[in-house]
């Protein structure tokens, strides 16, 4: 899975839940890992995610 498809899936998730910030980091762990399982580091997916709710929308 590319870094690229992993912030489109990282987006989605960002929309569907309303995460605003760092406090909802778990929410969207807990949304993205049946969507990557298996098809994506781990660690990768938390610092985009971690790199996306600390950048403004």
């Amino acid at each position: 899975m590319s870094v690229e498809q992993i912030k489109g899936l990282i987006e989605e998730a960002v929309l569907s839940t309303g995460a605003c910030g760092m406090k909802d980091m778990g929410k969207l762990m807990k949304e993205l890992t049946g969507k990557i399982a298996g098809k994506a580091d781990g660690k990768l997916v938390s610092d985009l995610v971690r790199q996306r709710l600390s950048t403004p929308s």
